[in-house]
């Protein structure tokens, strides 16, 4: 048999411990949420915080926001879709199965012989 004291046994299906990571923004952190575009000197500004904005920065985090919605979108249409073919087929079940019931009782009914037992 060979030496196992540099192995160590994998825990299993254990909770996972908390994160150990922690980002935090600092104080006073704006995302920008509206700007004001001075035609005249061709800048950026932030109306809220007045910080001035690289346009290019600006437009290709937005840009990449929007083409991140859009694939978000896109997947959850095809999901919507997906899902509501599912439920057509499964009305169209139901209702088959509901007919196919409605005929076994049927069925049912017109081959139950009633038995009474003999009068004493």
């Amino acid at each position: 048999m060979t030496d196992d004291t540099n192995v160590t046994r994998f825990p299993g299906q254990a909770e996972l411990p908390p994160c150990p990571m922690e980002i935090k923004r600092r104080d006073n952190f704006c995302n920008h949420p509206a700007i004001r575009l001075d035609d005249h000197s061709r800048t950026m500004e932030c109306t809220t915080c007045g910080a001035a904005l690289d346009p290019y920065d600006f437009l290709r985090s937005n840009a990449a926001l929007l083409q991140n919605a859009w694939q978000s979108h896109t997947i959850v249409t095809d999901d919507l879709k997906r899902l509501r073919e599912r439920v057509a087929q499964l009305k169209k079940e139901e209702v088959r199965l509901k007919g196919r019931i409605g005929t076994l009782k049927k069925k049912l009914e017109s081959d139950v012989v009633v038995v009474r037992p003999a009068a004493k």
